[in-house]
């Protein structure tokens, strides 16, 4: 089973401060995926509402290219097998969310669907302004 469905970002950012005489402070029109501005999250973290993947850093799940950022998700199972989401177990050494950790138990699977979160978190934010995003979402 593949999954068929790629969120494709077109994303023109631009964060603005001041209603009046807007300036520009932020900027990104995905060129490359900066990591001065960008960081990902990896994480087996659920989300608060259970959600059935987990966040990892691989250009399989994020990449960039003619301008446009990509964040695809793919199965677990098509990596690293059917048996290691019924029966195992995958740690991420370079996780930075608890829990870094997913494994499976009598009622549990090793969360079956990968893919990528990217945040602006500890590299920029800002309080006042205006934002503006240029994104396509899958239907």
């Amino acid at each position: 089973m593949k999954l068929h469905r790629t969120a494709a970002l077109v994303v023109l950012l631009a964060v603005l401060v001041a209603a009046a005489g807007e300036k520009l402070v932020f900027s990104d029109e995905f060129s490359t995926l900066d990591h001065h501005k960008w960081g990902h999250m990896v994480s087996a973290w659920r989300g608060g509402n259970n959600e059935f993947q987990y966040y990892r850093n691989s250009r399989n799940n994020s990449y960039v290219r003619d301008g446009i950022l990509y964040l695809k998700p793919t199965l677990t199972a098509d990596e690293f097998g059917e048996d290691l989401v019924k029966n195992g177990m995958l740690s991420y050494p370079d996780c930075n969310k608890e829990p870094c950790i997913s494994q499976a138990s009598a009622d549990e699977i090793v969360l079956p669907v990968q893919s990528a979160r990217i945040s602006t978190w500890g590299k920029f934010s800002f309080r006042y302004g205006r934002l503006e995003v240029r994104a396509r979402l899958p239907r």
